[in-house]
């Protein structure tokens, strides 16, 4: 035996000597599980670039092949154990990030009349019509929206890389008015829209001419430019702000839509959103709903003062410190008109869809960037200002509502904003729902309710019968107990434990329950610590959405109170129902308040949702 470790006893071995033997086998154990990890490592590090990676990135075939050389040459060292796996997997990473720079650097590292020619050849092939964005220099162009994988790639990858942004910029290659509102020249911009009419095709061709291959009006450049500074690009600052709140006055287009469809609110409210750039997506928020007045020959109407009710002009631009349209009066006279004093004298009022619901060609809308990014801020900016779709899915079936549910298990403030915000919403649909029929929704004046729950309203006696034989009888009991005061969840109606890997036990009676362990945790059918008989808490309540006679988990925020509900019984019927039809958490879950009677039974209160942050 080694002079470091005592002789084993021919008896069995005691604590010191079973001390040692541990010991010593503890570096063998740590080896084999590392080596375990680290193949399964070295597997992810050999395993080649995927098809959707290349693509995505939109290279030619000599830069994929430079890429896989160098890929290889790594390869080739941790092969021979001339570099070990960390560093190799830095260095893996780094080529990576290289590759990637490469896919950008490929519109950055040529001018720009040589970008636009790539671009047009990409986009081209690509499903992009080029002839009918030649022929549209003023307008939007192609906004088709890009079918295949394939194309939604290449298009994507233009996109993110900015095109030739920058180079149009540093080489002059944009027009002089859009030159002088990118470097802020605001008496220049002023001198060459003076020289304009209102609506004029002059002032049309200055504001909404398309700019770089990513096709820009000057407004969608101000925004464009004032998040990440590039090279040879003004910084963002409150400048661009102002330029851009003085084109929209003059009557820039604040629904313009660049080559991939995105709009003033794609792009400054985004993950990389600046200050300046959420300040300027809301400018044109804010303009949009009555832009489609913008160069209409409009009358005035409703005035306090007499004598302008009904004189003619044409409708200017959104003024934005009144909230107002100009409207310049035949007589010369340039007035500050409410909206509801405008009608137009040709045609039907427009009603537009709100710009922050508005599909870009990969069929996104700006809270999906936002979300993917993580800015809660610019999430709250969109939902709680701005009251923007969340329901609206993109060309792969992804609403910005389903990304966020499915990612609330993994944190984040940004999805905890989402669902705050459909709470409210289904608290005012629940709130509007009590004064329509339960069967058919009608809503003809006041609706008798339910004899039995008082609770379920009805519009003639059909509907009632109606509902009667489609599920009614059987949770009216139930609802009556919730409107008196909550739904009594006793412990002969609960299973109350949880046996991992043997499914669940027969029920157990009694009303204090039983105490299982989980992690060193007691669980059970008991209150939290500190929650005495008769206070209230809330619970998170799970169901299995689709199948209402599974049982439903309750459990609080300790998961110290953790049981499930019998399906036989009237609550869970009514539980199942009140969480499947809730929309906050996609209908699998929703937070109720309950609480524990002296006797040991437990009540819950599906009348009181609300969400909680857990």
């Amino acid at each position: 035996m080694s002079d470091y470790l005592p002789d084993w006893p021919s008896t069995p071995p005691d604590l010191v000597s079973l001390f040692w033997a541990l010991l010593l086998a503890a570096p063998v154990l740590v080896y084999f599980i590392m080596a375990g990890r680290g193949s399964t490592k070295e597997q992810r590090f050999n395993a080649p670039l995927s098809q959707t990676e290349v693509d995505a990135l939109g290279l030619s075939d000599e830069s994929l092949a430079i890429h896989k050389a160098r890929i290889d040459a790594l390869k080739a060292k941790r092969k021979d154990g001339l570099i070990d796996l960390v560093d190799a997997q830095k260095a893996m990473k780094d080529t990576s990030q290289a590759f990637t720079r490469t896919a950008a650097e490929k519109y950055w590292s040529i001018s720009s009349g040589d970008c636009k020619a790539l671009v047009r050849k990409e986009i081209k092939n690509y499903g992009t019509d080029v002839r009918l964005n030649d022929s549209d220099a003023c307008g939007d162009g192609d906004q088709t929206p890009l079918k295949t994988d394939k194309e939604r790639q290449i298009h994507r990858s233009i996109w993110s890389a900015g095109a030739d942004i920058s180079s149009s910029i540093t080489d002059d290659a944009i027009t002089p008015f859009a030159n002088a509102v990118v470097w802020g020249q605001v008496s220049e911009v002023q001198r060459m829209l003076a020289a304009t009419e209102v609506a004029s095709p002059q002032r049309r061709a200055l504001l909404e001419h398309r700019e770089t291959s990513l096709r820009l009006s000057p407004f969608l450049l101000c925004v464009a430019i004032s998040k990440t500074p590039s090279r040879g690009v003004p910084r963002p600052s409150n400048e661009l702000v102002a330029m851009a709140q003085l084109l929209v006055e003059a009557g820039a287009d604040v629904s313009a839509r660049c080559l991939v469809g995105k709009t003033v609110v794609h792009y400054g409210a985004c993950t990389y959103s600046t200050p300046f750039s959420l300040a300027i997506a809301q400018l044109g928020i804010d303009a949009h709903p009555s832009s489609y007045l913008y160069g209409q020959r409009v009358q005035l109407s409703g005035l306090s003062s007499a004598d302008l009710n009904g004189m003619a002009g044409v409708c200017g631009g959104f003024v934005f410190k009144s909230g107002r349209r100009s409207v310049r009066l035949d007589s010369g006279r340039v007035l500050a008109v409410k909206v509801a004093n405008i009608v137009q004298m040709s045609g039907t009022a427009a009603e537009l869809s709100p710009l922050v619901d508005v599909q870009d060609r990969f069929g996104t809308v700006a809270a999906t960037d936002t979300l993917m990014g993580q800015r809660d801020d610019v999430m709250a900016m969109l939902l709680d200002k701005n009251n923007a779709r969340i329901d609206i899915s993109d060309a792969d079936g992804y609403s910005p509502h389903r990304m966020a549910t499915a990612a609330l298990c993994m944190g984040g403030k940004v999805n905890v904003v989402v669902t705050r915000h459909i709470a409210r919403l289904e608290k005012a649909k629940r709130v509007e729902s009590r004064l329509n029929c339960s069967t058919c929704g009608g809503t003809s004046g006041k609706l008798p309710v339910c004899a039995g729950c008082g609770q379920t309203r009805y519009c003639s006696q059909a509907c009632q019968k109606s509902d009667w034989k489609a599920g009614h009888k059987e949770v009216c009991k139930a609802l009556k107990e919730k409107k008196e005061g909550g739904i009594l969840l006793p412990a002969r109606t609960t299973m109350w434990w949880l046996q991992f890997g043997g499914g669940l036990p027969t029920n157990q009676n009694g009303a204090t329950g039983k105490k299982m362990t989980i992690d060193g945790v007691q669980h059970g059918y008991f209150p939290p610590h500190g929650v005495e008989p008769g206070q209230k808490f809330w619970v998170k309540v799970q169901v299995d959405l689709g199948h209402p006679n599974s049982h439903c988990m309750v459990y609080d925020k300790t998961r110290r109170c953790f049981f499930y509900t019998d399906p036989s019984s009237e609550g869970h019927r009514v539980i199942y129902k009140t969480v499947s039809e809730s929309k906050e958490m996609d209908g699998r879950k929703a937070y109720l308040k309950g609480h524990f009677t002296a006797a040991g039974d437990f009540i819950i209160f599906p009348g009181v949702l609300k969400f909680q942050a857990w």
